[in-house]
């Protein structure tokens, strides 16, 4: 499940660099789910807390409407905690 996970973040990465919002958003709410019962199930208490305060910067990236914060905070922060998670 995380392989699918990470595959999909970079898929909104991309969207993201392209200027596609709405698209990546929109992606992004699907997985949000399956991201939080995986990393529930995988991490110990920890990573959890890393893995809040990326989360808070994407939100933060989110609400700003800085979808190349927000590519940035995925691809090189999100998906480096959660390569390492596998």
């Amino acid at each position: 499940m995380m392989n699918i996970i990470i595959d999909e973040l970079n898929e909104i990465s991309l969207l993201l660099r392209e200027g596609k919002m709405n698209e990546a958003y929109g992606q992004l709410a699907q997985i949000i789910p399956d991201m939080s019962k995986t990393i529930d199930e995988l991490v110990d208490e920890n990573t959890k807390n890393d893995l809040v305060v990326i989360l808070t910067k994407a939100l933060g990236a989110m609400e700003n409407n800085d979808g190349i914060l927000l590519a940035d905070t995925i691809q090189h922060e999100m998906l480096d905690a959660l390569s390492k998670l596998l």
